[in-house]
């Protein structure tokens, strides 16, 4: 999934909690977002802001590398080769999602700050003087 993480609006394993924490700050109708699900493995989910609810699509990713959004009985698959591909088809209306994806909520520069920082839990007592005075 490592072309999935270039993406703005790739928000990686964020819960569902601070999803909607973050629509309820930033949402309008047709506001989205993906990130990892927290339920499936290699799963993503796409959350889609619409009339104050947030709608979850569950994106897969099958054996030839293809993307798809679950589907349900008697709906056909649609597979893309890319996620932004997924997203661009269902800026489109009429495409089977509650709204079309219409504003990306892109993740912060401070989000993405915390996930670069490997030492965010470090404190003075773990470090260890190397050097004499």
């Amino acid at each position: 999934m490592s072309d999935v993480t270039t993406l703005p609006y790739f928000h990686g394993n964020i819960s569902k909690k601070t999803c909607e924490a973050l629509f309820a700050a930033n949402g309008k109708d047709g506001s989205y977002l993906v990130r990892e699900s927290e339920t499936i493995p290699h799963a993503l989910c796409l959350s889609v802001y619409f009339q104050r609810i947030i709608y979850t699509y569950r994106i897969f990713k099958n054996h030839r590398g293809r993307f798809m959004v679950q589907t349900g009985f008697g709906v056909k698959e649609k597979f893309f080769k890319t996620l932004a591909d997924l997203t661009a088809h269902y800026k489109k209306p009429g495409k089977g999602l509650v709204i079309q994806l219409i504003c990306p909520l892109e993740r912060s520069k401070t989000e993405e700050e915390d996930k670069d920082n490997d030492y965010e839990e470090v404190n003075d007592a773990d470090y260890v003087e190397v050097l004499p005075e």
